[in-house]
This record gives structure tokens, C-alpha cells and sequence, in this order.
């Protein structure tokens, strides 16, 4: 059994996973079965802007794949996914279109909404199942099985992480035949006994 960690130290966990993923010979990658992950809400977020940059063809920034989604393509054998997502992970003001999961600011909302006739609607952050980084992404894992995953700000309330978790595993089963379980990691800190 093989197991992997990466977390974010001098790069970030999605740039070293790649890193390492990219060097497997073809039989490695496929025996790659149990993996960990740190990232950064702000890794996510880049997924979504890649995919904007491509809409308005731009292609700028990751030579037209974005490192996490080429990150999940390269783990498609993977079985267990841990997960940590460090940072803030709402972003208040974006808007996406409901049909393609593109994201857009602010100040390209109407521009876009007007040029394309896609029906704009909030953008969740991070804790979107309609996200780039989830339907290009973590869809992209076809055998996954299990993901435990930590959302780590505590801005966010409990129940709209289960939330997610709960729309993410539905997302992620839908199609197969096993359920993919998907699993809330909370960090509990012990009290201090008094001596």
C-alpha cells in the first residue's frame, strides 16, 4: 500500500503533488491509490480563473489547464483522497453562469450576462459543487471512493460544510455504482487538565 502527503511548505500542495505526480512512470501513476492534500482556497479559485481566461481567450497563465485540474487527471487511480483546504473560502460578489461554470467579477457580470444571454448566479466560493475545481477537477477522479476533507476557516459554519460534503458525494456518485463517501474533518482541540 502506498500513501502520499502533500502540504502546502515552501510551494504550495497542489504545485508539489504535480511536481511528483508528473515524474510516475504510467504503472506508478496507476497504483496510486491513497493521497493527502493541503491547499489553499486561493489554488481553487485559480481553477475558476483559468477557466474564465479560456472563455474569453485569453488561454494566459497555466498553458490552458489549471494545475489543480491537471493535478486530479494525473490521481484518476486514486481510491482515498484527504483533503485540506486552508484560507478563506467564500467570495462574496462573484457571480457564475449556470450553464457553464464560468465565474465572473463583479465589474463582467452584465457585460457577460448581456453578451451571452447565460443567466448569472451566485458564486458559493470554494464550497460550490458547481465549481470548476469540483467539475473539472475532483469529477475527473473517476475511481475515487472515500474523500475525507477538511475546510478549514472558521468563517464558514458547520452546517454549510456538511452541506457540501453531502452535495459532493451526491455529485460524485451520481452514475456509479458505489456511493463515493464523503467525509467532514473537523480539528478538535483538547482542554487543558488542570494539574
Amino acid at each position: 500500500m502506498n500513501h502520499f502527503v502533500f502540504i502546502n511548505w515552501l510551494w504550495s500542495g497542489i504545485y508539489a503533488a504535480r511536481q511528483f505526480s508528473k515524474e510516475l512512470s504510467k504503472w506508478q501513476a496507476q497504483s496510486l491509490r491513497f493521497v493527502g492534500i493541503e491547499v489553499l482556497a486561493r489554488d481553487l479559485y485559480e481553477s475558476e480563473t483559468t477557466h474564465r481566461q479560456q472563455y474569453q481567450g485569453s488561454g494566459e497563465g497555466s498553458g490552458g489547464k489549471a494545475s489543480w485540474e491537471e493535478l486530479c487527471f494525473l490521481w484518476q487511480g486514486v481510491h482515498v483522497l484527504r483533503m485540506a483546504v486552508k484560507g478563506n473560502v467564500n467570495r462574496k460578489g462573484a457571480a457564475r453562469s449556470n450553464s457553464h461554470g464560468i465565474t465572473f467579477r463583479p465589474e463582467e457580470q452584465a457585460f457577460a450576462a448581456m453578451m451571452t444571454g447565460i443567466e448569472m448566479v451566485e458564486d458559493k466560493g470554494v464550497l460550490d459543487v458547481n465549481s470548476a475545481w469540483v467539475r473539472h477537477g475532483l469529477c475527473a477522479m473517476n475511481n475515487l471512493e472515500w474523500i475525507e476533507i477538511e475546510i478549514d476557516d472558521e468563517s464558514v459554519p458547520r452546517e454549510e460544510k456538511l452541506r457540501f460534503c453531502e452535495e459532493l458525494g451526491r455529485l460524485l456518485s451520481h452514475g456509479r455504482q458505489d456511493n463515493v463517501k464523503v467525509m467532514l474533518v473537523e480539528i478538535v482541540e483538547a482542554e487543558s487538565i488542570p494539574s
